[in-house]
């Protein structure tokens, strides 16, 4: 197998994933400043990227599941990096390969913290609204304006009118 496809497909992977951290740091942004039309923008883009990730994820299993053939491995759980060690190429292309799959990983990493901040925020968010509806909840008055026009025992301008006074 060509060492070039796999770093081709490491590197399409890497994109990706920069891309998704760039949008991950912009829904951030959007949560913290309520811009709900950002918010918008930044998800429609987050699912076009997830998409061409798993894309490109599963064309990396497809190359794995050569390589292993290739090698006379057995797949399973067999991370890519064990792999890269079989591989029959020079040292610099294992080199290359072993640095793609480290970039690869920490920005992995990266998305996953900062999808778990955005997680956190939106869930604060949620309870302040819960919070505040239940604070207004409270404050409502529940009783209808009675023909007199008082409302429930509160007496408003005008409400003695219709008695005469």
């Amino acid at each position: 197998m060509d060492t070039k496809i796999l770093a081709q497909n490491l590197r399409r992977e890497i994109s990706l994933y920069k891309e998704l951290v760039a949008v991950l740091q912009g829904e951030t942004r959007a949560v913290v400043e309520r811009d709900y039309r950002g918010l918008y923008d930044v998800v429609v883009h987050k699912e076009s990227i997830l998409g061409s990730l798993e894309q490109a994820g599963r064309a990396r299993d497809e190359l794995t599941d050569r390589l292993c053939k290739e090698l006379g491995m057995s797949r399973g759980e067999t991370p890519l990096a064990s792999i890269i060690e079989e591989i029959p190429c020079s040292v610099d292309q294992r080199d290359e390969l072993r640095g793609l799959c480290d970039t690869l990983k920490a920005l992995r990493d990266s998305a996953f913290e900062i999808n778990k901040v955005n997680c956190q925020a939106v869930r604060t968010s949620l309870e302040n609204i819960n919070k505040t509806l239940g604070l207004l909840g409270n404050l409502l008055i529940k009783d209808t304006y009675e023909p007199t026009g008082r409302v429930g025992s509160l007496e408003l301008k005008g409400s003695r009118l219709s008695e005469g006074v």
